[in-house]
């Protein structure tokens, strides 16, 4: 699959497992900014991982919330592109704390296909705490992105 490029608000920060915290909290932050602005959200929002950037601090986590129309950054808010690109993903039905599982059918998958991945991968909130505030029916898309060519 092809994701497509797309304008976001991001939050970019590190992560250092177990404090995951920090994801929800910078999305916490990017809907209270874009409904403060009044700026339409046109996608679900995301984080992306990049698990080959460990620096000082834990990996590189983007936060982002696909908007549309003219945005202006504020403190720790960025205006960016989440620049896409091919993808293998796979839907995980159910809690956040219970994803583990869907990343590794996702990676045998791939490894099934003969498909090289990066350490890039990214979690799509389609279904979530706006739309059912049941986590059991949270819906989450797991992609790993994949080497081109």
């Amino acid at each position: 699959e092809h994701l497509p490029a797309r304008q976001i608000l991001s939050i970019r920060t590190r992560l250092q497992p177990p404090h995951y915290e920090v994801i929800p909290e910078a999305l916490r932050e990017l809907m209270l900014h874009a409904k403060a602005q009044g700026y339409p959200v046109d996608a679900p929002s995301f984080f992306v991982h990049d698990n080959d950037d460990q620096g000082e601090g834990g990996s590189l986590v983007e936060i982002g919330l696909p908007v549309a129309g003219e945005v202006a950054p504020q403190g720790r808010i960025e205006v960016r592109t989440f620049a896409g690109g091919r993808a293998l993903i796979g839907r995980f039905v159910g809690p956040y704390d219970k994803t583990g599982s869907a990343y590794s059918a996702v990676v045998e998958e791939a490894l099934r296909r003969g498909l090289s991945i990066t350490g890039v991968t990214a979690e799509f909130y389609v279904k979530s705490v706006p739309d059912t505030p049941n986590p059991e029916a949270y819906e989450t898309d797991i992609a790993f992105f994949l080497e081109e060519g």
